[in-house]
């Protein structure tokens, strides 16, 4: 039988719901995507959504080395198109798989494994690549899903990549709530405030946490600054570079707006979208439409 218009399949839902799980602001930049990648998109950001879980949802390390290890043979150990996984499966209805989309999985797999158990960075320039590197194969498979050839991933995508990881390791250590949570702050920030991984854990809105905090947002936030707007420094299609613009303004706008609360609400800010966010997307897409 026919989908009715307007009408959500089973695979969708699950999307759907899995999307909410991590990125709420997915459901506003979705919206302002050109229509004939929406499809696409979705299970992409189900597909992401699932490996950020992976990575800090269960307690046991090797719970999430085994949830990996099966996406990894779902997606790169047989063809996908045959897989019943409602993700994999809606991905594959609305998606060509090829060598290069499959190499960025490939990557984004390995990525997520290795923060399970990767020692903490030396310094702030050291969580800016930790974080590029938790985002590139993700935006570089979402270009190459959307027509980009040979994504550029240098100027403003680098500064939009590191406040898009920054965003996910925060996200991953709220969830966790484990010894490991955290396990990112970078050691000379921690030593600048004179506080401990455990200290955070504990009380992040105590003040000397609070304090290290705001500063650790107000680097993100500065991150990529005075680059070149992202549609001027990249390839492909005019519209390839829509929806990946419109989400990392609304990112940008979410470290914003983490600036001014206290630590213990960062989980509520992190699971909402608002009206604000609605309305900044839709002058962001008429903006990026008309260059």
């Amino acid at each position: 039988m026919a989908r009715q218009p307007g009408k959500f399949t089973n695979e969708q839902l699950f999307c759907w719901e899995q999307v909410d799980k991590t990125n709420r602001l997915f459901r506003v930049s979705h919206a302002f995507a050109p229509s004939d990648h929406r499809g696409k998109l979705l299970p992409l950001y189900a597909l992401l959504s699932v490996v950020e879980e992976a990575s800090s949802r269960f307690s046991e390390e090797q719970i999430a080395r085994g949830k990996l290890a099966w996406w990894r043979q779902e997606i790169l150990g047989r063809d996908p198109g045959s897989n019943s996984h409602p993700v994999i499966a809606e991905l594959s209805r609305n998606a060509r798989l090829g060598p290069r989309q499959i190499g960025c999985v490939e990557r984004l797999l390995e990525d997520a494994e290795s923060r399970l158990d990767e020692p903490p960075p030396a310094s702030l320039e050291d969580l800016r690549r930790r974080c590029s590197k938790v985002s590139q194969p993700q935006m570089e498979l979402e270009l190459r899903l959307c027509g980009a050839e040979e994504p550029d991933m240098t100027g403003a995508a680098a500064g939009q990549g590191a406040r898009r990881g920054l965003l996910q390791l925060l996200r991953e250590s709220l969830r966790a709530q484990e010894t490991g949570a955290f396990w990112w702050l970078p050691l000379d920030l921690l030593a600048r405030h004179g506080v401990s991984r455990a200290e955070v854990r504990r009380a992040p809105g105590a003040e000397s946490a609070q304090a290290m905090f705001n500063d650790l947002l107000a680097e993100g936030l500065a991150w990529g600054e005075g680059r070149r707007p992202l549609r001027e420094n990249n390839g492909g299609p005019a519209d390839a570079l829509s929806h990946l613009t419109v989400h990392g303004e609304l990112q940008s706008r979410l470290l914003l707006r983490l600036q001014g609360r206290p630590a213990e609400r960062y989980g509520a800010e992190l699971g909402r979208a608002t009206l604000a966010d609605l309305y900044h997307a839709w002058k962001t897409a008429r903006r990026v439409n008309r260059l």
